[in-house]
């Protein structure tokens, strides 16, 4: 198995201010004595925990190339994508749409809907700049290797030997 980290990105800062956010209605909230404080502290503890734990899972978001797939990782969460699924890889810079999704500056998780190529499983240092997007089996993924052109080399050369003879092009 071979491993590549994500490149890096203003991601941990985006954590850190929502964490910081947090705190502070945590801090306002003890301050009020009313349903209002109440409000306030559980909503700030809910934005810390969001923030706080993407400061500790930030350094796990990663792609494992093993010898039968593409294992894209972020904590404790992980999308698997067979070699043998994967039809083509293309540098993109893609437009988010303004649909809900997992996107804070320097990260974007989760189903993200582009402009140009509509849903896309993103596991990726940046919404939308110097996107790998890989298509397998009719869904598509995003990443951002921070050695991208080794990541290229060693997933095209793991997929040469995994041809899909039933694929109308081969691959």
């Amino acid at each position: 198995m071979v491993s590549f980290r994500a490149r890096d990105s203003v991601g941990r800062v985006s954590f850190a201010v929502t964490a910081a956010v947090g705190l502070g209605f945590v801090a306002l909230g003890l301050g009020m004595p009313s349903t209002d404080g109440v409000i306030a502290l559980v909503t700030g503890a809910a934005v810390s925990l969001i923030g706080l734990g993407g400061l500790l899972f930030w350094r796990t978001l990663r792609y494992d190339l093993t010898a039968t797939d593409l294992v894209l990782r972020f904590g404790p969460l992980r999308a698997r994508i067979p070699l043998a699924d994967i039809r083509s890889i293309e540098r993109r810079d893609l437009s988010p749409t303004l649909w809900a999704s997992v996107r804070l500056p320097g990260l974007a998780f989760g189903t993200v809907r582009y402009v140009e190529v509509g849903k896309v499983t993103m596991f990726a240092s940046s919404a939308a700049t110097g996107i790998l997007l890989i298509d397998a089996g009719g869904r598509r993924y995003g990443v951002t290797p921070q050695d991208e052109g080794a990541f290229v080399r060693a997933l095209d050369s793991e997929r040469s030997s995994h041809v899909n003879p039933t694929a109308p092009d081969g691959s």
